[in-house]
């Protein structure tokens, strides 16, 4: 008789909380719904599920031509972006091997980027960690928040070749710092 009560009472108990949970869910869909709506009509629309609003920056804006020149060459054309594992990605190519890609990314421990004593380069108010380079390339990551700036930039143009070719970069990656706000 007592296992016959705790079944019924457990029934219950199970009922009661699916509907508790159903009418939290439904709730939640509610204001979400309204939520969306507002976005789309304030925004053009909700950001991809997952996103953070950096992942959402387009890198190919944030050099000029002119800026891209000074690695590529004229004439080296609009940048092509990509998504590498949600992080937002512009290339540009030139003569020969030369190219610039520029990547926003988040590292999944930041002390990989900042340790280890490798060579700076001050940009602006922070700090490019270098991981490469010769005097024709640079390699490096600008610590900035919400996300990092990933700077991989390569010439052939050997009359641009210098000593401290990240330090030429390094301003480059100041100016783009301050097209994102950053």
């Amino acid at each position: 008789m007592t296992t016959r009560r705790a079944g019924k009472l457990l029934t219950v108990i199970a009922i009661a909380g699916a509907f508790g949970l159903a009418g939290c869910g439904g709730d939640e869909g509610g204001a979400s719904d309204q939520d969306s709506s507002t976005e789309q009509s304030t925004s053009g629309g909700p950001p991809p599920a997952g996103q953070a609003s950096w992942q959402q920056q387009d890198p190919c804006g944030l050099l000029t031509p002119e800026e891209t020149a000074k690695y590529l060459g004229a004439g080296a054309g609009e940048g092509r972006r990509t998504d590498d594992m949600g992080r937002p990605r512009c290339e540009w190519s030139g003569a020969g091997a030369s190219r610039i890609k520029l990547t926003l990314w988040q590292p999944p421990a930041p002390d990989i980027v900042t340790g280890g004593g490798k060579d700076t380069v001050p940009v602006g108010d922070t700090t490019g960690y270098i991981t490469s380079e010769t005097e024709l390339s640079c390699h490096m990551d600008v610590q900035a928040e919400p996300a990092y700036v990933q700077f991989d930039v390569r010439t052939s143009d050997t009359e641009a070749g210098q000593p401290n070719f990240c330090a030429k970069v390094a301003e480059t990656a100041r100016q783009a710092l301050g097209t994102l706000g950053w």
